[in-house]
């Protein structure tokens, strides 16, 4: 699947492949949040949502596929 999404409507994540965002919360109470290439921003912000607002970006990792730590 391209990157680039099509030019005839929003593109979904295939039902195959994991979602282009998730959020993920660590044992300490981190949250982990994976943008993966073919990511829109309406998928970054949906997913942001779920996020605390009193949590501050702390580091990221990834050269693909990027998470983003909030703490």
């Amino acid at each position: 699947m391209p990157i680039i999404p099509p030019d005839h409507g929003p593109w979904r994540t295939p039902s195959s492949q994991p979602p282009f965002v998730t959020v993920q919360r660590s044992h300490s109470g981190d949250y982990a949040v994976t943008v993966r290439p073919g990511a829109d921003p309406v998928d970054v912000s949906s997913a942001l949502g779920a996020v605390p607002v009193d949590t501050v970006f702390t580091e990221a990792f990834g050269d693909i596929d990027i998470t983003l730590i909030f703490r």
